[in-house]
C-alpha cells in the first residue's frame, strides 16, 4: 500500500494517503488503548472488537478493504495538478484514486467483483460504504460517528458516485 501528500510529488502523496487509510482505520483503536476497543490479532494484525463501537466495525472493515487490495500492481499517471492512480489484481481493478498532486486531497474507491464498495473522501477522511450497489452508511471521524439513514437525494447522489465517480480516473488510465 503507498500514498502521500507535498509538493515534490506522487511518492509522497501515495506515503500520505497510506499513512491517513492506516491511521484512520487503526489510530481509533490506538489512541484508546486503554479503554482498549481494538486489538491486534497476534496472528494476523486484523482488527477485532471487544464490543459494538462504530470505531471497531469501521476499523475491521477498512482493513478487510485493505487486505483485499495486498499485492495489487499499481499504475499512476500525473496530469496537470491531478495524480490519478488504479490498482489491479489479476487484471482487475480493485483500487482507483484521483487527488491533488499537492494536497492530496480527493477521492478513492476500492472495488470487488467490479462494483464499488467503499469511497473514501481525503478532505475529511468520510469513508462511505455500499453493498452491492446500494448505499449502506457513512463513517466519519474514524467511525466514531456513523450516518445509516439518508435521504432520497443524499442516497441517489451517493449511488451515483459509485456507479459513475470512477469513470473520469479508468478513462485516464485506460482501464477497461
Amino acid at each position: 500500500m503507498s500514498f502521500g501528500i507535498v509538493e515534490i510529488g506522487v511518492f509522497q502523496i501515495n506515503q500520505f494517503v497510506s499513512k491517513i487509510f492506516t491511521a484512520v482505520a487503526f489510530s481509533v483503536g490506538l489512541l484508546f488503548a486503554g479503554s482498549t476497543q481494538l486489538q491486534a490479532n497476534e496472528l494476523n494484525d486484523a482488527p477485532t472488537c471487544d464490543n459494538s463501537s462504530g470505531e471497531c466495525f469501521y476499523a475491521h472493515r477498512m482493513y478487510q478493504i485493505q487486505q483485499s487490495t495486498k499485492g495489487c500492481r499499481e499504475t499512476r499517471r500525473v496530469e496537470g495538478n491531478m495524480t490519478y492512480t488504479v490498482c489491479r489484481l489479476n487484471g482487475r481493478p480493485v483500487r482507483a484514486s484521483e487527488s491533488l498532486t499537492e494536497l492530496g486531497d480527493g477521492m478513492g474507491y476500492w472495488f470487488e467483483n467490479g462494483k464499488v464498495v467503499a469511497i473514501q473522501r481525503f478532505h475529511d477522511g468520510s469513508t462511505i460504504f455500499f453493498n452491492r450497489g446500494r448505499l449502506t452508511e457513512v463513517y466519519f471521524d474514524g467511525g466514531s460517528e456513523i450516518q445509516s439513514e439518508f435521504s432520497a437525494r443524499e442516497r441517489q447522489e451517493l449511488e451515483t458516485l459509485a456507479r459513475n465517480g470512477f469513470r473520469n480516473i479508468f478513462r485516464k488510465l485506460n482501464v477497461r
